[in-house]
């Protein structure tokens, strides 16, 4: 008995079958790497476009710090502190670690370059460490560009009237949520500097004097020691109990907005 081989019209609807299946799967996986490819787009560009907002936030503050330090004779630290905190929360917006640099800058008569008459760095937004560091770099930024320029003695130095004061004010942030890594692959960190010429030219601004930090109280002695401090009889009783730490501001934080 001849048995005949089977039929290709049988065989030939699975095999259509499973080539329209293999392309059913190819275009899932075509459409998927698509959707990531876009998402990984869109975040990159939300991302670059939070830096963009930030640095011209940046500059805002900056701005805004040189305006009213280069306004005042005597500016006052809690006030420039109290600005500094205003302008990170309302101009930036973001998490970041934050620290200016206020600088003023004279112009002696004659020949000679100009000086810097005083410098601070008091106010620091963030961890203590990070904004030490971050003092620190915006400080190297500054010496390495404003500073060569008006402090320097080259020929091609920037030169100011004579017996003009300048501030200069150098704002450092670096992004801890959005926008960071775009920061990290272009700079790593928003510098931004500003400066204007003290509106009072007979008594330029002086430094800023802040109010010293509350001491903070030593820890009581454990159970079982006993105070090696004498006590004279009724004294200790008579004496009115210390306040804790923190309760009590000094007289010259006692400010009204």
């Amino acid at each position: 008995m001849v048995t005949s081989p089977p039929s290709l019209f049988r065989r030939v609807p699975r095999l259509l079958s499973g080539l329209a299946r293999d392309e059913r799967g190819s275009a899932a996986m075509e459409l998927g790497i698509g959707a990531v490819a876009v998402l990984v787009v869109a975040a990159a560009a939300f991302d670059l476009y939070s830096l963009v907002k930030a640095d011209t936030a940046t500059a805002r503050i900056a701005a805004t710090m040189a305006d009213y330090v280069s306004r005042e004779t005597a500016p006052d630290g809690e006030e420039i502190e109290a600005l500094g905190q205003f302008l990170y929360e309302q101009e930036l917006g973001a998490p970041a670690t934050l620290v200016y640099v206020v600088s003023a800058v004279h112009e002696p008569p004659g020949s000679d370059p100009a000086v810097t008459l005083w410098n601070d760095d008091t106010v620091r937004l963030g961890e203590a460490e990070a904004t030490a560091a971050l003092v620190q770099e915006c400080k190297n930024r500054g010496q390495a560009g404003w500073q060569k320029a008006l402090l320097g003695t080259g020929t091609d130095r920037l030169t100011l009237q004579a017996d003009e004061v300048v501030v200069v004010v150098e704002v450092c942030a670096k992004l801890l949520r959005q926008g960071r890594l775009s920061a990290d692959v272009l700079n790593g960190t928003i510098y931004r500097l500003h400066a204007l010429p003290a509106r009072d030219t007979a008594q330029p601004p002086a430094a800023p004097v802040h109010a010293p930090p509350p001491a903070e109280e030593s820890d009581p002695p454990s159970a079982g020691h006993a105070d090696a401090t004498p006590h004279t009889g009724g004294e200790a009783e008579d004496a009115p109990p210390r306040a804790a730490a923190g309760l009590e501001r000094p007289a010259a934080m006692e400010r009204t907005a």
